[in-house]
């Protein structure tokens, strides 16, 4: 392991080089005060990018999730050294060890709008797709109160602005600015849903991928219009002990995050915990926006997994976004059904275990996975590094994946036993023996 450096606009940028790739960690792509929009960072003359994550404050750093036996806490290795703070805006780039005009794939984590990190486990350190010619960014942005307050979608903002923050600066670390493909899994999938509503975003981004999170949302379950969330944030504020936005920027981050926390259990909206329509970025009812083809037209990439979380609504919310994609004729669509049980315990395909598998960080987990369980991994890979450069997943020494289209209504299996395209009377019927007879995390 060495030293390397990489020369940007706003100074010099310190990183290692191991045998598989580039790393840089840690990269400002904005600053901001609390409950405000993204800025440029300033000049920093020489910034090291070896030094430790940062990420938002959350449950995960408050809670003693271990003490609780919490499963994703175990799965993603949340006892991790990590820096924390209000406004994690900052990148980890991967890049080839000698990139030259390489596409770009930016992953947004998940973690329900409420918790998760821009170094967790399964996708953290992944070399899978540097070692394809592929530059990978993980985004770190804003979460529970600090992301979602007064309804004016901060995190949401935050990644956009790290999307042009990369078409203007990756060219540095030898990537193609006109390729950047989104992919994102749960509620990072469901921020690049709502990305994709902003068609200011057409022609910056080349393609997306969302895992157990692509579709377009109902009203019922968000986003909401700003004016009928305010109730609950006079609830936060009133909680604090403030009277006004003013007042509640000064008070102690934990002390603000347990107002919020307290007052989101109470409340029996759906809504108040994801971004809501705020005019700019979501600026209507996703179903009235794709109505109106006023959306960003990308080639999609799109999967679920057989015992997901809420798993018949994340399968028909994922079908019903690739039926309007195929009748309203727009780019290709990929769907996928992921049916693999892990090894380790008795869950089947729970929420969020494709990702083992679509980065193939397998020896950072503390399941005893197979061969046959990196074979499966290496195929993902493949279909879906394929897919970043051409937006298309197939390619030499894969079996053929057809694009979904009204006379062709399947998504591609991965399973144990077979690896063939299912219809949703398939996936329809296993979710029903799931949901009778599985049991998960959720």
């Amino acid at each position: 392991m060495k030293d390397c450096y990489v020369e940007t606009r706003f100074g010099r940028i310190k990183g290692k080089e191991t045998n598989r790739a580039r790393e840089f960690h840690s990269i400002p792509y904005a600053v901001t005060e609390r409950f405000e929009s993204p800025r440029e960072v300033p000049f920093w003359g020489e910034f090291d990018a070896t030094a430790k994550q940062v990420n938002c404050h959350q449950r995960f750093e408050y809670v003693d999730e271990a003490a609780e036996d919490g499963f994703y806490y175990r799965e993603f290795d949340y006892m991790r050294d990590s820096d924390w703070a209000e406004s994690p805006m900052t990148l980890s780039i991967l890049t080839p060890r000698k990139p030259g005009k390489c596409p770009v794939v930016m992953f947004v984590h998940g973690g329900g709008f409420e918790n998760g990190c821009i170094d967790d486990e399964p996708f953290g350190s992944s070399h899978e797709y540097t070692d394809r010619g592929i530059i990978q960014v993980s985004v770190g942005y804003r979460l529970n109160v600090f992301g979602l307050y007064g309804s004016a979608n901060y995190g949401l903002q935050d990644l956009e602005y790290a999307i042009h923050w990369l078409h203007d600066n990756i060219e540095a670390f030898g990537g193609d600015p006109d390729h950047i493909v989104l992919m994102g899994q749960s509620a990072g999938a469901m921020c690049i849903a709502d990305l994709l509503l902003d068609n200011r975003l057409t022609g910056l981004i080349k393609a997306a991928i969302m895992m157990s999170g692509a579709g377009l949302i109902p009203k019922f379950a968000g986003p909401a219009p700003k004016e009928q969330n305010e109730p609950f944030w006079n609830e936060v504020r009133e909680k604090c002990g403030c009277q006004t936005d003013e007042q509640l920027k000064k008070v102690d981050a934990y002390q603000l995050w347990q107002a919020w926390h307290d007052c989101r259990l109470a409340s029996k909206s759906l809504q108040i915990g994801v971004p809501a329509i705020d005019g700019t970025i979501v600026r209507d009812y996703p179903h009235e926006i794709a109505r109106r083809n006023e959306d960003v037209n990308v080639p999609l990439l799109i999967g679920v997994t057989s015992q997901d979380m809420f798993p018949f609504m994340i399968f028909e919310l994922a079908y019903g976004l690739a039926l309007n994609h195929a009748r309203r004729e727009l780019n290709p669509l990929y769907g996928y059904y992921f049916d693999v049980t892990p090894p380790g315990n008795s869950y089947k395909a729970f929420h969020a275990v494709d990702l083992w598998y679509m980065f193939g960080n397998m020896e950072k987990s503390w399941r005893p996975f197979s061969q046959e369980d990196r074979d499966i991994s290496t195929m993902m890979i493949d279909y879906t590094a394929n897919f970043i450069k051409t937006g298309n997943p197939n390619g030499e020494g894969l079996k053929r994946w057809p694009a979904f289209s009204l006379m062709h209504r399947r998504f591609r299996l991965f399973s144990r036993r077979r690896q063939t395209l299912i219809t949703p009377v398939f996936a329809r019927g296993k979710l029903l023996r799931s949901f009778l007879f599985d049991r998960g995390p959720f």
